[in-house]
């Protein structure tokens, strides 16, 4: 599932968020954890974020590749910054 969430991260998430989820015009992940639970995690990566550039993935992504991608923010790139 990991490499999954490498793969997705990598097509449409690293743009904003930086290579190795550090943030650039959008937040990094380090402590993501600490400030959401999974599950408001995965919901803004459904939802979007209104206000900012944050899209909405829901219907682009299925939701076992937003569970990827989301697994993926957190517990590599949210460890390693």
């Amino acid at each position: 599932m990991l490499a999954q969430g490498y793969d997705i991260y990598r097509t449409r998430c690293q743009a904003c968020h930086g290579a190795n989820g550090e943030g650039q015009s959008a937040p990094g992940f380090k402590g993501i954890a600490d400030r959401l639970s999974f599950e408001k995690h995965v919901e803004k990566v459904v939802d979007g974020v209104d206000g900012t550039r944050m899209p909405a993935w829901k219907g682009i992504l299925t939701d076992d590749e937003i569970n990827a991608v989301v697994r993926y923010e957190r517990e590599v790139l949210g460890a390693k910054n």
